[in-house]
C-alpha cells in the first residue's frame, strides 16, 4: 500500500425527515451530498442567486460554505452525505521521524581541539 495515499471518510446521516415547511440548516457544508429519497426539497445557499430544487431519486452537492437551507416543499426524507479526505497521520509523522532522524545523522562531529 502507498504510504502517501489519501483515505476517504464518509459518513452518513440516513432518513432525516423533514414536514412541510421544515428548514434544516446547514454550516459550511461545501461537498455534502444531499439525497433526496422521498419528497421534495428546495435548497438555498448563501450568495447564490440560484436555488436548486430537487425531488425523490435526485441528489445535489452543496458547492458553497456558509449558510444552506434545505426546506420541504411537503413531507420529504433525505440523506446527507459528508465525504472528506483525510491526510495519513500515521504516515506523515513517520516521514517526519525518518527526515529528522536523517538530519541529525548528517550532522559533522566536531572533533575536540587537542
Amino acid at each position: 500500500m502507498n504510504a502517501n495515499r489519501s483515505l476517504i471518510d464518509v459518513s452518513a446521516l440516513n432518513g432525516i425527515g423533514l414536514t412541510r415547511g421544515g428548514v434544516m440548516r446547514i454550516e459550511n457544508g461545501r461537498g455534502r451530498r444531499i439525497e433526496v429519497t422521498h419528497g421534495t426539497l428546495w435548497i438555498t445557499q448563501d450568495g447564490d442567486i440560484g436555488d436548486v430544487v430537487i425531488q425523490a431519486g435526485e441528489a445535489f452537492r452543496l458547492n458553497r460554505d456558509g449558510t444552506a437551507l434545505l426546506t420541504a416543499t411537503g413531507r420529504s426524507a433525505l440523506t446527507l452525505i459528508t465525504v472528506e479526505p483525510q491526510v495519513n497521520r500515521t504516515s506523515a509523522r513517520e516521514r517526519l521521524i525518518a527526515a529528522l532522524r536523517g538530519f541529525i545523522t548528517r550532522r559533522p562531529v566536531q572533533q575536540p581541539c587537542s
